[in-house]
């Protein structure tokens, strides 16, 4: 169910056209920031560790999303090895943050071994710098 609000339209819907909820989603989509998930899992774990008291659902009711939301993130951070998750840490450059995903990097987690997911890890950094 959607929620109306009275007012002006935004600006940037047109104005002879009326605003469908697939636009309104679309318009918020567009609005979001690119995150490093890496960084978010990490600072999951802290904030677990600065609250020892606190479980999974106390952090996703701070951070605004699912427990199953927090689950993946902190798993995430936790299954990859300590030179991928530097890499992507130290990481603030947009164009480098599109291409590792969430959904790039969390099959790297499911990998047996660490020198697995670092070697699969090289060869997608390496790919990306071919297209520079």
């Amino acid at each position: 169910m959607g929620i109306l609000s009275k007012g002006q339209k935004p600006a940037t819907f047109p104005a002879n056209k009326a605003i469908t909820q697939k636009d309104w989603k679309r318009s918020i989509r567009q609005k979001r920031k690119l995150t490093n998930p890496v960084r978010t899992g990490f600072e999951f774990v802290e904030y677990l560790n600065k609250n020892p008291n606190a479980t999974y659902d106390d952090l996703s009711v701070d951070a605004g999303i699912t427990k199953a939301r927090v689950c993946q993130m902190i798993a995430l951070y936790k299954r990859l090895p300590a030179e991928i998750t530097d890499f992507l840490m130290n990481v603030d450059e947009s164009k480098i943050l599109k291409h590792f995903t969430e959904r790039k990097l969390r099959p790297l987690t499911l990998m047996a071994t660490n020198e697995d997911k670092i070697r699969k890890f090289t060869e997608i950094r390496e790919s990306l710098n071919s297209f520079r």
